[in-house]
């Protein structure tokens, strides 16, 4: 079950536009700058491959939602920030497509898969990615891990293996936009534990590219010091209780509606019981699609903890 035909498709993007217009036209600022100095000195004359590989930004290596995509629109399209914000919007719009299909298909909702978009784009933290060209990294992470796990589903209801190729090339092309791709491996097999088990041998090799990715990031990565160096200790928890305050949203909505403390602390206790008291009611009853998605969450959080 899952929304079909090209409504989707037009509901996304006339959401995205109709939230976010301003988006749209927003200029360059903070670190776009810097991308765009990369990708005037490289199409000068400069060195291609260190302008796409070196790493930059705390140590980062994003060829394709930083460099290639300053590079190629700057090469296209100059200093006009209108091109480079619609394909933002286009990405992220393909992104809600892909988000409304996974939710109807694993929740067997209908419902569920043209709500669950409406609600992720309304979030309150959404707003820096519709308008921060530079936060494209974001938009393209999600666009690369959404799209494996579609091709992964497809292969297991249909067996056809071209889906399991397009699942391994969407993984890796995610190394290519955001670090936080590493972590796609343990959502299959989260998935594959809860509800796939026969599928969870073949998904195993999904971890050597994660596992090389990493050992790779640590061996040779700068120290990224500041605010970037990662410090596990008891903080690791109050960051989770941040993050999940912010995704539930009284805790975001409380400047701009100038909410009292206690009433964002009740909203927030409030949302949480009832929605690890739905996942803890489907779980007895042997569904367990609420706490795949509750892991989904941790997961995708969990390399951000430490910082």
């Amino acid at each position: 079950m899952s929304p079909r035909g090209p409504a989707p498709v037009l509901a996304a993007a006339a959401l995205c536009t109709a939230l976010y217009w301003d988006g749209l036209k927003c200029w360059f600022r903070q670190d776009d700058f810097a991308w765009l100095t990369l990708a005037s000195e490289t199409l000068s004359g400069g060195d291609f491959w260190r302008a796409m590989f070196a790493p930059m930004a705390q140590g980062t290596i994003r060829p394709l939602s930083e460099r290639a995509f300053f590079l190629v629109f700057h090469a296209l399209f100059g200093l006009d920030a209108l091109p480079f914000r619609i394909w933002v919007f286009l990405t992220q719009a393909a992104n809600l497509v892909l988000l409304g299909w996974l939710t109807a298909r694993l929740t067997k909702s209908l419902a569920a898969g043209w709500l669950a978009p409406a609600l992720w784009l309304s979030g309150g933290a959404m707003y820096v990615v519709m308008t921060w060209t530079s936060a494209y990294n974001q938009v393209l992470c999600g666009f690369c891990l959404l799209l494996a796990f579609h091709c992964f589903l497809r292969w297991a209801e249909t067996g056809k293996s071209c889906y399991y190729r397009w699942q391994w090339a969407s993984y890796l092309a995610g190394f290519g936009a955001l670090e936080i791709a590493a972590v796609y491996p343990l959502l299959v097999l989260v998935y594959c534990g809860l509800a796939a088990p026969r599928l969870a041998r073949r998904s195993l090799p999904l971890l050597l590219p994660a596992l090389v990715y990493v050992a790779l990031r640590a061996g040779t990565g700068p120290d990224p010091g500041g605010v970037y160096q990662p410090v596990v200790d008891a903080s690791v928890g109050a960051t989770l209780g941040t993050y999940w305050a912010w995704a539930l949203g009284p805790a975001l909505a409380a400047d701009v509606f100038r909410l009292p403390n206690w009433e964002v602390l009740a909203g927030t206790l409030i949302l949480s019981a009832a929605l690890l008291g739905f996942a803890g009611v489907q779980l007895s009853r042997g569904r367990r699609v609420p706490v795949f998605l509750l892991a989904w969450f941790l997961l995708l959080l969990a390399p951000v903890l430490p910082l």
